[in-house]
């Protein structure tokens, strides 16, 4: 059996911890803060009824079609979860506001000069972003 560091216990380095330990390796995680989970941590909430939930935070965006080794990972631990639609803004330099996304939808904040061939744009990266994220 191969003894095996993995350094950092964010989502990469427990699904390569994961990965190598279902290889039948020995792995040791070396994370510096006081939790797993790197950017994707719970938040705990006390609801009404004083009783305490872990809302997630740092998930900006979780899709099937976009994180397909993440949802297979989840499906094969058995761990439930909801897709998460992510809303963006897009600002000129001097900060001006341009547009944002509502539930995947654009919402203009000046008039594109070309609208449907900014809109063939979002949709062209949209369908091919998967081969560069």
């Amino acid at each position: 059996m191969t003894s095996v560091a993995v350094v950092g216990g964010g989502a990469a380095g427990i699904g390569a911890a994961y990965s190598l330990i279902s290889a039948g390796h020995e792995v040791t995680i070396y994370e510096a803060e006081s939790h797993l989970g790197g950017h994707c941590f719970g938040v705990p909430i006390k609801l009404p009824n004083n009783k305490i939930v872990h809302l997630d935070a740092g998930v900006s965006d979780f899709n099937h079609e976009n994180f397909v080794n993440v949802v297979a990972l989840l499906d094969e631990l058995k761990l439930e979860y909801y897709p998460v639609v992510q809303n963006a803004s897009f600002m000129a330099t001097d900060r001006t506001p341009l547009w944002y996304t509502r539930d995947g939808q654009p919402i203009y904040c000046r008039e594109p000069l070309d609208r449907q061939g900014f809109e063939d744009e979002i949709a062209r990266f949209v369908t091919t972003c998967h081969e560069v994220l």
